[in-house]
């Protein structure tokens, strides 16, 4: 499948806002809410507020508050203002790609694992200003065609997905001033070819994927996605087990060799601008770290780190979980290149291994 490069979307272009109301609480909370985050995803934008009540007929609305956006209505009244509020903002800012926020990206099959997985990414995402994407792939089974092919199950998992986007944005209303937006996007194909076209397209900063989910079909076709993930997408991959819960970042454990990649090290860096957690470089071969590690702190920018060196090259797998445990390490970092410790796990299959094992989400850098 060719990938679709596309440009950063053009955040200059003037998006012309209308803020229909009363003179009202809730008004104010509509215009200061879209005001907070039109600023900080540096989106420029005109913000006009009408309360003449012949203009606002004249319009057509018949409930406000409402908002329009480069003439596309969003009313907000008559029940649920926060979840209207929270889908409103996000559907305006998705025309300017969200401007400057930051995105992380979830693929959901709607199991349990991927909804743990969204949840997390959700806190996440929250945590560090993060723009939330929900995205499902829809593959027509082989059975669909033998059996008959049925068009209506597209359109059902559409509107699976809207309503499981729904009915997060209805849990976390509430905090429509606090919690992370979240976008959803449906695409159909090969599940690893179009998460990874979809993140190059919108250009996301992390992908957050679950560890394994009900896709059985897909993983008798192509194997486990999230290992096809891991190994062909150049965005950070973390992958977090069924059973992971968000906490503060705070110890980040990263698993290398004798020498550490500046390109590798300005994304982990970048991932831990947010959290300032302490590094904890690991070295995992028999021969002690060598003078590679002594500018290590020039890289990260922090004298917040650490560098060990585990002994012996066996059971590198357990080892390394045995190390996190005793330093409450949050995320387990392995480097992606070929001839890596990131090759060697998986010869061994030690990734899978931690992934399936270990309750520490593992980013793939």
């Amino acid at each position: 499948m060719q990938t679709i490069k596309l440009q950063r979307t053009n955040i200059d272009h003037t998006l012309l806002i209308e803020v229909y109301g009363t003179g009202t609480a809730t008004q104010d909370v509509v215009k200061h809410t879209l005001v907070r985050l039109l600023k900080l995803a540096g989106v420029k934008y005109k913000l006009v507020e009408v309360a003449d009540l012949e203009k606002i007929i004249a319009a057509g609305i018949d409930s406000v508050p409402a908002i329009r956006a480069d003439d596309i209505f969003y009313p907000l009244g008559k029940g649920g203002f926060n979840r209207k509020l929270r889908k409103s903002i996000t559907e305006i800012l998705s025309k300017k790609n969200f401007g400057m926020l930051k995105k992380v990206l979830v693929p959901i099959d709607f199991s349990d694992a991927s909804t743990n997985a969204l949840y997390y990414a959700h806190r996440l995402s929250t945590e560090t200003g993060a723009v939330l994407r929900a995205l499902h792939i829809y593959f027509p089974h082989i059975a669909s065609y033998t059996e008959g092919y049925i068009p209506d199950l597209e359109n059902i998992s559409r509107e699976r997905l809207e309503q499981y986007v729904d009915n997060i944005n209805t849990d976390w209303g509430s905090d429509v001033l606090e919690t992370a937006l979240i976008d959803k996007e449906f695409r159909i194909g090969f599940p690893k070819e179009e998460i990874i076209d979809s993140t190059i397209e919108h250009h996301d900063d992390l992908i957050v994927m679950s560890s394994h989910g009900e896709s059985g079909f897909f993983e008798k076709l192509m194997g486990s996605v999230s290992s096809d993930v891991v190994e062909h997408s150049e965005t950070p991959v973390l992958v977090v087990p069924l059973n992971a819960g968000y906490t503060r970042i705070k110890n980040i454990m990263v698993a290398c060799e004798d020498s550490v990649e500046d390109k590798k090290i300005e994304k982990l860096v970048e991932f831990n601008k947010s959290y300032d957690a302490k590094l904890h470089f690991v070295h995992v071969k028999e021969s002690p770290h060598d003078q590679k590690f002594e500018d290590i702190n020039l890289k990260v920018g922090t004298d917040n780190y650490k560098v060990e060196t585990l002994p012996g090259s066996s059971n590198v797998g357990q080892r390394l979980q045995d190390y996190a445990s005793t330093h409450d390490i949050d995320i387990m970092v392995l480097w992606r290149r070929k001839k890596s410790i990131f090759e060697s796990l998986l010869e061994e299959h030690v990734s899978s291994e931690v992934k399936h094992m270990s309750q520490i989400p593992v980013l793939f850098i």
